[in-house]
Parts: structure tokens; C-alpha cells; sequence
């Protein structure tokens, strides 16, 4: 299934330029997110906070 997203021009610069030639915008965003979610960091961020 493939879904539609707006990004900023900067953004999908970015994105373009760690694009590999043999791979996908797909490919590139999931090695730039390292495979984590926003709700993992913010449990990452919780983690931190509690060890302070």
C-alpha cells in the first residue's frame, strides 16, 4: 500500500540526497528514521530524564 505526504522542499532535499540510486524515497526514510518511531523516543527521552 502506498500513501501520499506533503514535505517541505528542504525536507524532500534531504531525503533525495541520501537516496541511494538502486532504492526508494521508502528506503531512504526508513534509514533515516533508523527504524524508530516518534513514541520510542519519546520513551528514550523518559528513560533520560528518570536517570537524572
Amino acid at each position: 500500500m502506498s500513501h501520499q505526504s506533503r514535505l517541505e522542499n528542504d525536507v524532500y532535499e534531504r531525503i533525495k540526497a541520501t537516496k541511494r540510486d538502486d532504492g526508494s524515497f521508502s528506503d531512504a526514510v526508513d534509514r533515516l528514521i533508523g527504524g524508530r518511531s516518534l513514541h520510542n523516543l519519546r520513551d528514550v527521552s523518559n528513560d533520560a530524564e528518570s536517570a537524572a
